[in-house]
């Protein structure tokens, strides 16, 4: 056993034994590594595989519920379910639109032009 001179030196074999019992860089126990995790844009293996099924047996979900929407066989509740499924996928959102106007004229002098 080495005999300690200073306390930086007790500090220093103190970390170096914690390092050993805890893991240091690279033992696995989290944290950023470069490289790592799921490149961006990248589908996990599920979705991947899912995509692929839904291609090769031709299966497109919103076509499905617009025929379900279109089937007369289905309650009227069934088939309105189908379109606000679809919807978000078919029709865009409406924005709201921000309307500035700069009033230049009364409300009675613009009716009064119109009478001229």
């Amino acid at each position: 056993m080495t005999e300690l001179t200073s306390p930086e030196v007790a500090a220093a074999v103190a970390v170096e034994n914690v390092k050993k019992v805890i893991g240091g860089p690279g033992s696995g126990r989290g944290g950023y590594r470069p490289g790592s995790g799921r490149k961006k844009g990248g589908f996990a293996k599920r979705t991947q595989d899912t995509m692929q099924l839904a291609d090769e047996l031709g299966i497109n979900p919103v076509e499905f519920l617009l025929r379900r929407m279109h089937d007369q066989s289905l309650s009227m509740k069934d088939r309105i379910d189908c379109a606000k499924a679809a919807a978000p996928y078919v029709c865009p959102r409406l924005a709201a639109v921000e309307n500035r106007v700069t009033v230049t004229k009364s409300h009675e002098e613009t009716l009064d032009d119109l009478d001229d």
